[in-house]
């Protein structure tokens, strides 16, 4: 604001972040980020091959259980690994660079100022665009 400059953000809170992570995306993320051979392959069989069910006790006390399904995508909350998965957030915001960028937990924040109020606008919109883009392509939404 000293500088007259326009500033604004884009607030984005990514609810259920690690439900939404497709684990082929990530386990590609996570090779170019250097993790492969025995440790990507522990990582991959980490995430693949899992199932899960849903069990519900009624009010007889009686437990209706439904079919075991694969789990397609999405990270173990509360693991040791899961701070490792979230940082495929960041991938999301690569193409962001003409933006400050605050990341806490599933919370983003984007900061974009410039001198010019229609410069900035251009700015925002491009930036938002971009970000909903890659966004998609990392969620499974």
């Amino acid at each position: 604001m000293n500088t007259k400059h326009t500033v604004g953000g884009i607030f984005y809170d990514l609810i259920k972040t690690f439900d939404c992570v497709k684990h082929r995306i990530l386990l590609a993320k996570l090779e170019h980020c250097g993790i492969r051979g025995t440790f990507g392959a522990l990582i991959k069989s980490y995430l693949t091959e899992r199932y899960q069910t849903v069990a519900l006790k009624d009010k007889t006390n009686t437990v209706n259980c439904f079919n075991w399904e694969p789990v397609k995508h999405g990270v173990t909350k509360g693991s040791i690994l899961s701070p490792l998965f979230f940082n495929y957030k960041r991938f999301a915001y690569s193409n962001c660079k003409n933006a400050k960028l605050v990341l806490y937990a599933d919370d983003t924040s984007l900061i974009i100022t410039n001198p010019s109020p229609i410069e900035f606008a251009n700015k925002l919109n491009i930036i938002f665009n971009k970000l909903m883009n890659a966004l998609g392509k990392i969620c499974y939404f």
